[in-house]
């Protein structure tokens, strides 16, 4: 048993290496990368990179998915996603994807039978004369002005999908996909969120109903998270920074 696994898992892995990914500065009329590197410096408003995948054979799916999973606590996570429709006459495609944020990335590539494809990893630093502003240690009251609440029925590839102001608890079960975009790093490493509720219509939302704590990461300059509503009425989530400052306050009515 131990012999055949041992088999299973070295076919595995040749079956991946025989799929190639490379991360590069652009890619040739044949597909070839150019200036491909695992270790990239990059700029602080964004930049972007080439993920160029090779196969063996000719790309017969309608779509592939690029997963681009980032090391948090020693553990990857899922950070953005993208997909990409073949030319079918070619054994290789590409997609491109702006990277804004230091750190270990894995990426990989799924077929729509979600088959994992081919997966490397890359590292991406700032240069030294950058200091991020999510460095720093306080973080005016003013900081979150800009900042949004969006209300919607799913996120996918960091956006919101579908959003709306109200909703009712028949629809997708009562869940909903909350998202906070600021425009700008967060600058913060956890999110706290109060939802408050109207009795009785009350003016006031001063029915405490839950809270809920979340660690991301301070550079994010969004994030979102999802919740489940149990009953009807009117809510407010009221958002906060790890210093309990506020970031923003959303209202949502359920029916």
């Amino acid at each position: 048993m131990k012999i055949f696994l041992l088999f299973y898992i070295i076919l595995f892995a040749a079956a991946l290496n025989a799929q190639e990914l490379y991360f590069c500065k652009s890619v040739t009329e044949n597909g070839k990368p150019i200036d491909a590197e695992l270790k990239w410096e990059i700029q602080p408003f964004g930049t972007r990179i080439s993920i160029l995948y090779r196969s063996n054979n000719f790309l017969n799916d309608q779509i592939y998915y690029l997963f681009i999973d980032k090391k948090f606590d020693n553990e990857y996570k899922p950070f953005d996603s993208k997909t990409n429709r073949p030319d079918k006459q070619k054994k290789w495609m590409e997609f491109e994807f702006s990277f804004k944020e230091e750190g270990e990335y894995k990426i990989y590539i799924m077929d729509s039978e979600q088959k994992v494809l081919a997966q490397n990893y890359l590292s991406a630093f700032f240069s030294g004369s950058y200091n991020s502003i999510a460095k720093k240690s306080e973080t005016s009251y003013s900081y979150y002005d800009d900042a949004k609440i969006i209300f919607s029925e799913r996120v996918f590839s960091n956006k919101p999908y579908n959003s709306f102001r109200e909703t009712s608890l028949s629809q997708n079960n009562g869940e909903v996909y909350i998202f906070i975009d600021n425009g700008k790093p967060l600058n913060t490493d956890v999110i706290l969120v109060y939802i408050y509720q109207k009795k009785n219509r009350a003016f006031e939302y001063d029915e405490f109903v839950d809270s809920k704590k979340f660690k991301i990461d301070e550079n994010w300059k969004s994030t979102f998270f999802k919740y489940k509503f149990e009953d009807a009425g009117d809510y407010k989530f009221a958002i906060f920074n790890q210093e309990e400052k506020p970031i923003k306050n959303g209202f949502i009515k359920v029916r």
